[in-house]
């Protein structure tokens, strides 16, 4: 970061997208930038992920149209 900016910290993010190869692009991507990810792919999974997810979840990037439950729904 710029001097004086302060630093990014780690996040846990849960990432909800129902095409495979597009859910792990984002996975590594965000590891590599040092941040905890969880997956899911769809809302109905996103949301047994969260219930079993010990701490709190700080981001959640959903596509909008998924199969059995949405992102409108999800959130």
């Amino acid at each position: 970061p710029p001097d004086g900016a302060p630093a990014a910290r780690a996040a846990t993010i849960l990432v909800v997208e129902d095409e495979r190869g597009v859910r792990r692009s984002l996975r590594l991507l965000l590891e590599l930038d040092g941040h905890t990810v969880l997956e899911a792919g769809d809302g109905v999974e996103a949301l047994e992920v969260a219930a079993s997810h010990p701490g709190p979840i700080d981001l959640l990037v959903s596509d909008v149209a998924m199969p059995r439950m949405g992102a409108a729904e999800l959130v």
